[in-house]
Order: C-alpha cells, then structure tokens, then sequence
C-alpha cells in the first residue's frame, strides 16, 4: 500500500513539473531577438573571467548586476580592467546558439596594442563571461563596426567558443 501512495504522489509532482502549454511546432527558422529579451531578472549574479598575471589561465570573479545585459556584462569587464574604458556594444542579438556582438573600433584598437597572450587573454575573458551570461549560447560572433575582426595573430571571421 505505501509503495502504491508514494508512485501516485510521485506521478503528481511530475504532472505539476510539466509546462502548462504544449511546446510551439518547430518551423524550421530561426529566430534572431536582441540579448536583452533573453537577460535574466535583475538584480543577477554575474561571472567576470579574467586574465591571471601571467595570461596562463582564467580567473573567475562573481559580481552583482542589476540586470543581465551585454551593456553590464561589458561594464563589468571593464571595472575589471579587461577592457578599455571606451569600448562599447554597438548590438547584441541571440540566433539559435550564437550569440553575436558588434563592438565600437576602440575594442579593435585594444586588440591590436597586445600581444599573442594578452590577445588570447582579452579574446577569452569576453568570449568565457558573455558565453556564461547567456547559458543557451554556444558560441560567441565578434565583429568590429559590422566588420570582421581581425588582429596582426587571428583572424576572427567564425564563432568562437568557450576558451579553456
């Protein structure tokens, strides 16, 4: 008798877990929205990745946002002197799994002043913080005023994804 009890009260918490809409049909597009639509609540809790000294591995600081967003994600890199005070998001659109940012010509500028090391410190601390704002991205696009990006050791012309 108690096993019958516990699988009907079992079966009771898995018909409340399921949604109360059937899922949308799949058409077959996809569909492209603003990063701000998929932003979580505010205030939220935020992971800022970070160079270690020696441009070797990546460091992990918890900050707090008001909202989620790429404009506090980049304020947030920024406080924690991984980018430029002058480098700003000129959009941030969600397609599918990739995640695509079009920065202002300071960012270039800053990617351009490193070297192999503090490029792929810089690469990967944005690439790593967006790509864990933002858990449905895969990958992360970066361009330069609509362009492609590219710097005296890369050429940053496809997704990237999350550095280790």
């Amino acid at each position: 008798m108690k096993k019958l009890i516990v699988l009907c009260l079992y079966c009771l918490m898995l018909a409340a877990c399921r949604p109360a809409s059937a899922p949308a049909e799949d058409t077959g597009t996809e569909t492209t929205e603003p990063v701000t639509t998929a932003a979580q609540a505010a205030p939220a809790t935020l992971t800022v990745f970070t160079p270690d000294e020696n441009a070797e591995q990546f460091l992990q600081t918890q900050v707090t946002v008001d909202q989620v967003n790429e404009t506090s994600i980049l304020s947030a890199l920024i406080d924690a002197g991984v980018l430029a005070e002058n480098v700003t998001v000129n959009s941030a659109e969600l397609s599918g799994e990739e995640l695509r940012l079009d920065l202002n010509d300071a960012f270039r500028d800053q990617l351009l002043s490193l070297g192999t090391a503090g490029e792929y410190a810089l690469m990967g601390s944005l690439i790593n913080t967006f790509l864990t704002a933002y858990p449905d991205a895969r990958t992360l696009s970066v361009t330069v005023d609509g362009a492609v990006l590219e710097s005296g050791h890369a050429v940053y012309d496809s997704p990237l994804e999350f550095f280790e």
